[in-house]
């Protein structure tokens, strides 16, 4: 999807599809936004729950029919897992089918299994020395067993444990919210293995009623010497908190508990600030090797400078051509990439068969698309008309000289490939970030001294409002500030 300019939306959940002059003309998300669709919208839901999707009004009355007396086939129940490939056959078929019973018919409830084992075709899709395998029943899990259950809840799990057996062919044995455990049966074993299996489960099972007359002993023995004990009972009485009084001494005054409060917030906020220092250590570090990978990936790039002899125009061509770029239809586009090689290619291509060629870059500050436009005409060798802002994005508007002779390298050798400009920009879009995140992290460590200053000189400080009490509510734990110190 990607490598055909494609995007892919997770966790977006579609509200409704739009209707405009009798089309589709997008789809509206539960988040509010709307995405329009340029020819049209495709939906992979089935027929019913499209049908929900669109207003009632546009819906012919025939198909709305056709919908509600086709009957639904049953559901299906898969099962994705991998497995070792070791003693594998290296004959292992794609497909299997199991069958448990001919005469039951094979539409019938949990009678016919179907595998799947694609990474016999295709070993990239399972590690090393591994497989993976998808089974599942063919439309014949009845949805009356499922519908209506809530997927957190314990009976749709018990359900689940149980209808999987037949998929397996293994006993349940264990299950929690991540896993569940099936065992494939001691006939599926070797024989030695199978014994030790049995010899092991004796030992637990005496261990375990060992254990059980310890507990049991224990128990009687605590309960005998409670009938024993005749002493009288002071626990939560006067008399016990006059004897832990006198033992452990008078409770804090209220000048001491303000001291222990304030010495505690000093210490958090000073421990504050050796956590903020490492974050900006591990910041300044990723930094510094984001700048390597730049510098190592910008070591490919030799820019040209602009030709000295290059063709002037009048201020008359330069009106003219800037007012026929800019109605031009056909346009590149600069995307993340920026300049590299495959960008002047394709230059050269417009200018095979016309005079202009127009590039829009969009999302970029206007300093990067005034460093674009030049390095456009001095790569390309071409005249920069104009640079204008549009609906669009920026348009960069270049011309290709009256004597233009297209260049039997069209793609230039002293610029970046695709994949390098890919890397290029990835390092960049890491730099900038890093940068504004040590800004960040800068502002804030010196806005915690000032208060942690502020605190040392007995200066008044509304607790909810200090850069500790934000950080708390927000990213900041404890436990994350103590593995600092």
């Amino acid at each position: 999807m990607k490598k055909f300019v494609g995007r892919l939306s997770l966790g977006s959940h579609v509200e409704k599809i739009v209707i405009e002059n009798d089309r589709a003309s997008g789809v509206k998300l539960r988040s509010g936004q709307f995405v329009r669709a340029k020819k049209a919208v495709i939906s992979n839901a089935s027929m019913w729950d499209t049908l929900k999707l669109l207003p009632k009004e546009v819906v012919p009355k025939s198909y709305l029919d056709r919908v509600n007396t086709t009957p639904q086939c049953e559901s299906f129940m898969h099962l994705h897992l991998g497995f070792d490939a070791e003693g594998i056959r290296e004959d292992l078929g794609i497909h299997h089918i199991v069958v448990n019973d001919w005469e039951r018919g094979v539409d019938a409830d949990q009678n016919v299994v179907l595998i799947s084992i694609p990474s016999v075709l295709s070993p990239d899709l399972a590690p090393p020395g591994k497989h993976v395998l998808h089974a599942y029943l063919p439309g014949t899990e009845p949805f009356g067993l499922w519908e209506g259950l809530d997927r957190r809840s314990t009976e749709y799990k018990n359900l689940k444990a149980e209808r999987l057996e037949k998929l397996t062919g293994g006993t349940l044995v264990s299950r929690n919210k991540d896993y569940i455990v099936f065992y494939r049966g001691n006939d599926y074993l070797p024989s030695v293995v199978t014994e030790a299996l049995k010899e092991r489960k004796k030992l637990t099972d005496l261990q375990q009623n060992v254990e059980e007359q310890a507990r049991e002993m224990a128990s009687a023995s605590i309960v005998s010497k409670a009938k024993a004990s005749k002493g009288p009972v002071v626990a939560g009485t006067l008399v016990e908190t006059i004897a832990a009084t006198s033992r452990w001494g008078n409770q804090p005054s209220s000048e001491d508990v303000q001291k222990m409060i304030k010495d505690s917030v000093l210490t958090r906020h000073a421990l504050l600030v050796k956590y903020l220092q490492n974050k900006l250590s591990i910041a300044k570090g990723r930094l510094k090797r984001a700048e390597n990978a730049l510098a190592k990936v910008q070591e490919y790039l030799e820019p040209a400078d602009i030709p000295g002899d290059l063709e002037t125009i009048t201020d008359e061509e330069r009106l003219l051509f800037r007012k026929m770029g800019l109605s031009m239809k056909p346009y590149l586009h600069l995307g993340r990439r920026l300049v590299y090689a495959g960008v002047i290619e394709n230059m050269h291509l417009h200018w095979k068969y016309r005079e202009l060629v127009k590039i829009i870059v969009r999302g970029t500050r206007l300093e990067q698309v005034k460093h674009n436009a030049i390095s456009l005409e001095a790569e390309s060798g071409g005249v920069l008309v104009s640079l204008d802002k549009t609906n669009k994005g920026h348009a960069i508007i270049v011309y290709r000289e009256k004597n233009y002779r297209q260049p039997q390298a069209l793609r230039p050798k002293n610029l970046l490939t695709r994949r390098q400009a890919l890397a290029r920009s990835i390092e960049l879009q890491r730099r900038e970030a890093l940068k504004h995140h040590i800004s960040d992290l800068q502002e804030r460590m010196e806005l915690v001294k000032s208060e942690l200053v502020d605190l040392r000189n007995g200066k008044e400080i509304d607790d909810s409002k200090t850069l500790y009490s934000r950080l708390d509510d927000h990213n900041v734990s404890d436990d994350d500030i103590e593995e600092v110190t």
